[in-house]
């Protein structure tokens, strides 16, 4: 009979932090580090829209899928992840991203 789990698990290990102010005006994108299997990703201040389909967010309404400010953080697999682009909805707004692999 065969194992109830064939595959060994092992935990992620952090891989870095990065923090950043985005604006309303241009959209950003994240700078993976090598290894990363996938990121928790928080708005901070405000709201942000994101994309992930190649086209470039907007601050308007409906300008993007929303990450709620201050919201618990959002889990994004590796593959996503060199897909997506972040706008703020207002200002002072954070971008936070934490990698793990």
């Amino acid at each position: 009979m065969g194992q109830l789990f064939p595959y060994q698990f092992a935990p992620l290990k952090p891989l870095g932090f990065d923090g950043n102010a985005i604006t309303t005006s241009d959209a950003v994108t994240l700078s993976v580090p090598a290894g990363a299997q996938g990121a928790l990703i928080q708005a901070s201040g405000g709201n942000i829209n994101w994309t992930d389909n190649g086209v470039d967010p907007t601050s308007a309404a409906g300008g993007g899928m929303v990450l709620t400010a201050d919201a618990e953080p959002s889990w994004f697999p590796v593959g996503l992840l060199e897909t997506l682009s972040f706008i703020a909805v207002g200002s002072s707004t954070f971008l936070l991203v934490s990698y793990y692999g």
